[in-house]
């Protein structure tokens, strides 16, 4: 066997260096493209949240109303206490319902407080099983939406028992106390 020269040599020596630029220009695009995949995907959820924001549309607050027209939208609309703590127990049932979560009690009562200009405090304890995201949309629906709710407690507990295919620790056992307001005498914003 002759040994190879240099022109050999060389020739060979550039063919393996057009081969690994060639091949790290591939992983380089390969890895390009998976992260404009992820950013893409980042953007489309966001992109939906704030389409579902808008849809939502502003709440008027402020804007050329009434100081007691603006506490109405904001508060539980109901003839009697019992009935805005039956709507604020609804409302939250209805969001729950939409989070994707499942109820294991729901109890809301009115408070023997009133406050400046005539509201009286609603409190609520929902008890459910739901999943890491649906208790995300769950507090997101309670802290952006109509009527107010604001959340008092939440404690969070791996669930007992894991449904379906979810891993453990991704089912969440929750204690949420909320409160809300209610207008005494007022109706005017209709059931929410």
């Amino acid at each position: 066997m002759t040994p190879p020269t240099v022109a050999t040599r060389q020739c060979l020596l550039a063919s393996l260096s057009f081969g690994a630029l060639l091949l790290a220009t591939i992983a380089w695009c390969v890895a390009t493209e998976v992260s404009y995949r992820d950013v893409r995907s980042a953007y489309d959820v966001k992109s939906e949240t704030l389409k579902g924001l808008k849809t939502r549309g502003p709440t008027g607050l402020g804007a050329n109303k009434s100081a007691g027209r603006d506490i109405s939208a904001t508060t539980v609309a109901a003839s009697s206490e019992t009935v805005a703590a039956s709507v604020l127990q609804r409302y939250l049932l209805d969001r729950l319902e939409s989070a994707g979560g499942i109820l294991q009690s729901v109890q809301a009562e009115p408070k023997r407080e009133t406050m400046s200009p005539g509201l009286q405090r609603l409190s609520a304890q929902l008890v459910c099983e739901v999943s890491i995201a649906a208790l995300q949309r769950l507090l997101f629906d309670l802290e952006t939406g109509l009527p107010f709710v604001f959340v008092d407690s939440l404690a969070v507990q791996p669930a007992a028992a894991v449904s379906g295919n979810a891993r453990v620790g991704d089912e969440l056992h929750v204690t949420l106390i909320v409160t809300s307001y209610w207008k005494a005498g007022s109706l005017d914003g209709g059931d929410r």
